[in-house]
């Protein structure tokens, strides 16, 4: 999965800690516009005053989260995007426009389905009922055979 592929993901000012405290996160559940606005402030490469200078892309969160949410088809930009920036040919907005395009790209169906089931409880609530059935029966099932195992039937 996504965690085991990138571990934790640092805030979007850089700190090694992402918290809702510290205001420094993205939601899967944020809408569009706040979303930009987030990626357009993130922290980027502190020595790096104009878009000409050459950047740091090792430890940037620009680039962390290119590498942890890009697909297979951003591979390809993100590198040549890496390349430009440690020669100072291309500026942190280009890089945080394309970040925001591959994260509304991931957020995108996750926000759907969880406003479609904002507006559906009674969906949600059919879902709960048939999933605790199952568990239900998974859990009798379990302890039949843990109940054969130990021999407990024997003395009843």
């Amino acid at each position: 999965g996504l965690v085991g592929r990138i571990g934790k993901l640092v805030g979007t000012d850089g700190n090694p800690k992402m918290s809702k405290s510290l205001g420094n996160t993205i939601f899967l559940s944020e809408p569009a516009d706040d979303l930009k606005k987030k990626i357009q402030g993130m922290y980027t490469d502190p020595k790096r005053i104009h878009a000409n200078d050459p950047g740091t892309v090792e430890g940037n969160p620009i680039f962390i989260y290119l590498d942890a949410f890009g697909t297979e088809k951003d591979k390809e930009p993100v590198a040549d995007m890496k390349n430009r920036y440690q020669k100072g040919t291309i500026g942190d907005v280009e890089v945080k426009q394309y970040l925001a395009e591959v994260m509304e790209r991931f957020i995108a169906p996750i926000r759907e389905r969880r406003s479609h089931y904002e507006q559906n409880p009674t969906e949600v609530e059919a879902i709960l009922t048939k999933g605790t059935a199952r568990a239900r029966e998974e859990t009798q099932k379990t302890l039949a055979e843990l109940k054969n195992a130990l021999k407990f039937n024997t003395f009843i």
